[in-house]
């Protein structure tokens, strides 16, 4: 069982907002034009849900990714999923670069209205007529799977979309999982028994609150039947999807404008679970114990949580059609430290992810072989990516333009420094 984070209630600190906006043609507060902002998940009344609660939740876990969080959030409230039925969770673990006023700025633009504030002042959320909410929680700066296990206590819906925060989707993101999972459900032989919803998606209103999954704090669990959702077929067949549905991403530099760059061979991940584009139904990840936070650095968690899934007899469908748009920055020499802590730090939580599942598969997925460790030796010979004249040897040949041999010694680098981690790592488990 993955160590838990002990936090506070899931429920603490959340506020509902209870004013309802007015007659659609009103100007907003905050002075935009009246049209911006209004996304089409907006067109879908709020009747069609009685308990007002989502039944799809994505989660996005954030660092210090302002610019680009702002475009993944504004694609994210503008979904053709009907609008009362999805929430967005965002997750700031500790980021210092304004991420927290963007997003408080976004749900005044949206909902028009200033943001609720919960009792300790970390959470806001706000929900006009038939707007998607959208909830805000800020936690100091721990790690990648603590801010994701915060998200899912958070989250009230059966259905779990992880996405991180630098990627953008299109209009049909959040549909195209859902449709994914009831798809996988038709062929097991189900079939709905309250006719179609909205865009012939079965949708039964009302989605009945979760009781709680015994040892495992502050984590709302679901009901494993459908007959457990007061009817709503739509949340029951959601929740008892058992596959794990990894979307499309496809990596881009171009920030303007991601969703314009075309798919590539390169695009393409076999992991079991990678948490930067898929769903899976809630019940599923809190069997398995969340994330594990003993994965306190870059990498790996993920993965890791993919080995409890696989475990419990969940499958992996991959769908072209909810796909996501990596940004992926150009390289600059500026950025070598910060590449060289990352890939340090991966190599760290690479010993411990081979600890926790000592195996053939995860040795050869993290490479700590020796094979490969004398290749990193024999192309990094004389510990050259750490001198001071390799960073200016590639600002050179990068202002010369010869990006292929730049990109062939930046992956030298990376491996060398990755290995420098695992090396490190297995030191400090000898003594």
């Amino acid at each position: 069982m993955a160590r838990q984070n002990h936090g506070q209630n899931p429920n603490q600190g959340r506020a509902e907002s209870q004013g309802r906006s007015g007659n659609r043609g009103q100007s907003q507060t905050q002075g935009h034009n009246q049209n911006q902002g209004r996304g089409r998940g907006r067109n879908h009344s709020r009747n069609q849900n009685r308990s007002g609660n989502p039944v799809v939740s994505v989660i996005v876990p954030t660092y210090n990714r302002k610019a680009i969080l702002e475009k993944c959030l504004r694609a994210l409230l503008d979904q053709t999923f009907p609008a009362d039925r999805y929430e967005i969770v965002v997750v700031d673990d500790g980021s210092t670069d304004g991420t927290r006023d963007m997003v408080e700025h976004l749900i005044r633009q949206w909902h028009g209205r200033a943001p609720a504030a919960g009792a300790i002042g970390e959470v806001h959320e706000a929900a006009g007529t038939a707007a998607c909410p959208l909830v805000y929680r800020y936690r100091a700066h721990t790690s990648a799977a603590a801010a994701r296990n915060e998200g899912i206590r958070a989250a009230r819906g059966v259905l779990l979309i992880f996405l991180d925060s630098d990627i953008v989707t299109r209009a049909n993101f959040v549909e195209a999982h859902v449709k994914a999972h009831i798809n996988e459900a038709l062929r097991e032989g189900w079939r709905p028994e309250e006719g179609l919803g909205v865009r012939g998606m079965p949708g039964v209103p009302g989605v009945l609150g979760v009781p709680g999954v015994p040892g495992v704090p502050g984590v709302r669990g679901a009901t494993s039947t459908r007959a457990g959702h007061d009817g709503d077929d739509l949340a029951g067949t959601l929740d008892s999807s058992k596959v794990i549905v990894h979307g499309r991403v496809i990596y881009t530099t171009n920030l303007d404008n991601p969703t314009a760059e075309p798919r590539k061979v390169s695009d393409i991940s076999m992991a079991f679970f990678a948490s930067g584009n898929a769903s899976i139904a809630r019940r599923w990840v809190v069997r398995a114990g969340l994330f594990d936070e003993d994965f306190t650095e870059y990498g790996w968690e993920d993965l890791e949580l993919g080995k409890r899934l696989k475990k419990l007899g969940l499958r992996v469908v991959r769908s072209e059609a909810p796909t996501g748009y990596h940004l992926k920055h150009e390289f600059r020499v500026a950025n070598l430290p910060a590449i060289r802590r990352r890939e340090i730090e991966r190599g760290h939580m690479a010993v411990l992810y081979l600890k926790k599942h000592p195996t053939f598969g995860v040795r050869m997925t993290t490479m700590i072989v020796p094979p490969f460790f004398w290749l990193v030796w024999l192309l990094a010979a004389g510990g050259w990516p750490d001198r001071p004249g390799a960073a200016r040897l590639l600002d050179r040949l990068q202002r010369r333009g010869h990006r292929t041999l730049v990109g062939v010694l930046l992956q030298i680098m990376v491996y060398y420094w990755y290995v420098q981690g695992i090396k490190e790592r297995l030191a400090q488990a000898s003594r």
